[in-house]
């Protein structure tokens, strides 16, 4: 038993002692993680406090971010200043080169318009579009051309020939629009010269053109024309030779067929020509020559076998107006027309001064029995379209020409009337 009890003894001995080891470890390991963790800690604090008073040295005071903050806006203003500076003088450099740029356009503007002047001064006399009437109903036509040229801007003289026994108010008229009037005597006609269509008998008398001489060259229009593009160009590009004609063709207006035998034939409703008292000379002497070989003869006979003639480009010069009707745009392309004519060959149409459509308060198709008026009607719708584009032109101031101080609108009033009066019978 006694053993037994010193056993039990030794056991509580060693296991105390076990747990005094065990206790006096942990108490080291604690200790030595507590001092271990408040090393960290130490050092964390010591971080941020380093920290703290670095960031604390690196900003600037109040009154140092104040004076930082002045400073600032002061570059910001001088940068500013000196791009509005910048801009100033550039501005300037501008405005400066726009007026070197407007100075010399104005330099230029003068010194072109000196040079027109003189260009007009000298082709003012040098060159003429010229015509020739012999009755109040054909001043309709000429009066109209003359406006026609003035409004694509021709320079020349615009001459008009009249018959010497002209209505003296008629001439005063033309003379105001600007037309420059001389009266001529008509072309003799031999005995037995006859015509196609008689009042083409006055077409003789075109050859006078050729007999102002004080011109270098002329361009015949005839009073039934409509200019609808400059042809000023027309004198220059044409040839001095007196001999030579540039003119218009005629591509037959009754037909819609094109025929290239048609260039062959002289329309000379428009003609370029020189100046010449041989050339004038020579016409009379060929207008006898012919007419002895021939039973009709045409001026355009004449003009064809007396003198060399070159085909002016159709339908850009002298368009027939019956060809508005035609698909073939070798006979009819408005774009490019610059000259109209307003010939029907062998159809029944009116000339435009004889046709009143309703935009012009008149009759759309006027039937009368009057023996002095022309009667027509069915006038295609292309056609009447022309009618239209010539009476455009057709102003008041028109009228006037060819009925003294009477007005369009009396005019028209009077033509209802008699329009009335015509169906009553």
């Amino acid at each position: 038993m006694k053993i037994i009890s010193n056993s039990v003894n030794v056991k509580g001995i060693v296991i105390t002692i076990l747990i005094l080891i065990h206790v006096f470890y942990g108490c080291v390991f604690f200790y030595n993680y507590g001092y271990y963790k408040s090393e960290q800690y130490m050092a964390t604090v010591q971080q941020k406090d380093l920290d703290t008073n670095l960031q604390q040295l690196q900003q600037p005071s109040h009154q140092q971010q104040q004076q930082q903050s002045l400073e600032r806006n002061k570059q910001q203003e001088e940068k500013e200043r000196q791009e509005r500076e910048k801009d100033k003088k550039e501005d300037e450099r501008l405005m400066k080169l726009e007026d070197e740029i407007e100075q010399k356009r104005k330099r230029d503007r003068e010194n072109a318009l000196k040079e027109l002047n003189s260009i007009r001064q000298h082709n003012i006399t040098k060159y003429a579009y010229i015509t020739y009437v012999d009755n109040i109903k054909y001043a309709q036509g000429v009066a109209v051309l003359k406006q026609s040229l003035e409004d694509v801007g021709s320079i020349y003289d615009f001459v008009v020939m009249v018959s010497m026994d002209f209505d003296a108010g008629a001439i005063h008229r033309l003379q105001k629009i600007g037309a420059i009037v001389e009266t001529v005597h008509p072309i003799d006609v031999p005995k037995g010269v006859s015509v196609q269509t008689e009042r083409w008998m006055s077409a003789f008398t075109k050859f006078r053109s050729w007999e102002q001489i004080h011109y270098e060259k002329i361009m015949w229009l005839d009073s039934d024309l409509l200019v609808l593009k400059n042809i000023d160009d027309l004198f220059d590009a044409t040839t001095d030779n007196p001999l030579e004609i540039y003119s218009t063709i005629d591509a037959n207006a009754n037909s819609c067929v094109y025929d290239d035998n048609r260039i062959q034939l002289i329309n000379s409703g428009l003609m370029v020509l020189t100046p010449s008292l041989k050339t004038y000379k020579l016409l009379l002497e060929s207008l006898e020559t012919i007419a002895q070989h021939t039973k009709v003869t045409n001026d355009q006979d004449v003009l064809s076998n007396a003198l060399k003639w070159h085909p002016l480009h159709y339908p850009e010069f002298g368009a027939q107006i019956p060809h508005c009707e035609c698909g073939d745009r070798r006979l009819w392309d408005f774009e490019k027309i610059k000259v109209l004519h307003y010939t029907a060959g062998l159809k029944s149409l009116p000339k435009p001064w004889e046709y009143f459509s309703d935009t012009n308060q008149g009759l759309s198709e006027p039937q009368t029995t009057n023996p002095n008026k022309i009667e027509y009607q069915g006038v295609p719708q292309c056609v009447k379209g022309l009618y239209d584009l010539w009476h455009d032109k057709y102003d008041e101031e028109t009228f006037k020409l060819a009925h003294g101080e009477f007005s369009l609108q009396d005019w028209s009033k009077t033509k209802l009337k008699e329009k009335k009066s015509n169906q009553i019978k």
